[in-house]
Parts: C-alpha cells; structure tokens; sequence
C-alpha cells in the first residue's frame, strides 16, 4: 500500500470524504504498487534521493551518447527493472530506434507475497530500536 500518485500531473492524489474532510489516496493493489515505484525507478536519477543516492538510472553517462548500442540500453533498463524488489520477472520486454528516440514496452510478474512480518518501534533515551515479529533487530541509516 502506497500514497497514490498522479503521472500525468506529478503531485499526489488527494480525495475527499462524504463529511466534507481531504484525504490522502491510496493505491488498491499490488500492481497499482509495483506501476508507482517502477515509474519513480525509472525517472529518478542517482544522487536524487539523500537517503538511496544509488537509485534510479545515470541516463547521461550510461543511455544517452553517440553510437549507443540498443543492446546496451536494453540491459541497463532491464537491470533496473529487476532492482525493484516487487517485481518476480520480466515478462516481455521489447524496445526500438526511431528518430533518435529510444522507446520500450515491457510487462512485469509482480511478486506474491503472501506473508504478513510484523515490525515493532520502540523509542528511549537511547534512541530508536526497530525489532521484527522474531525479536531480530533491524538497522537503519539515515
């Protein structure tokens, strides 16, 4: 489950209640999920992001340049692709040339998960400890 959001406008989605009141939208389903953070995988740049400076795709030095083989960007997307942990395999993936244009269509397996993981916060004097359903201590950095 995550906050929609709008590609066409790049904001997110608010909707509002009966009783006059806004809320945030969020998405329904797994494949909802899995559009969402493929679309954000594929238009971020690395160093966009503070906190995962190695997401997204480098398409200045890696997709865009003089005598770019197709081959090559079709491995750098793929490779990005099966990056997004949601994602089980790719499907079908096909790509084209056009006027300088470099365009690609592709469908994914989103992963089953059937298990549900509990997490447990626990804030204290001496921070924060974020422990799983088995008690196994989880480490962050921020």
């Amino acid at each position: 489950m995550d906050i929609k959001f709008d590609q066409q406008t790049f904001d997110i989605v608010l909707e509002e209640g009966g009783d006059g009141l806004v809320d945030l939208a969020i998405t329904q389903s797994p494949a909802e999920d899995l559009m969402q953070r493929l679309f954000l995988r594929l238009k971020t740049y690395p160093r966009d992001l503070f906190w995962n400076i190695n997401y997204g795709i480098d398409y200045l030095n890696t997709v865009f340049g003089r005598n770019r083989p197709k081959s090559s960007v079709d491995i750098i997307l793929r490779n990005e692709i099966n990056k997004e942990p949601m994602v089980e395999s790719i499907d079908y993936f096909e790509s084209e040339i056009f006027n300088y244009s470099y365009a690609c269509k592709f469908r994914v397996k989103v992963i089953d998960e059937p298990t549900l993981l509990t997490y447990y916060i626990l804030t204290n004097e001496n921070g924060v400890i974020l422990t799983d359903q088995d008690g196994n201590r989880l480490t962050a950095s921020i």
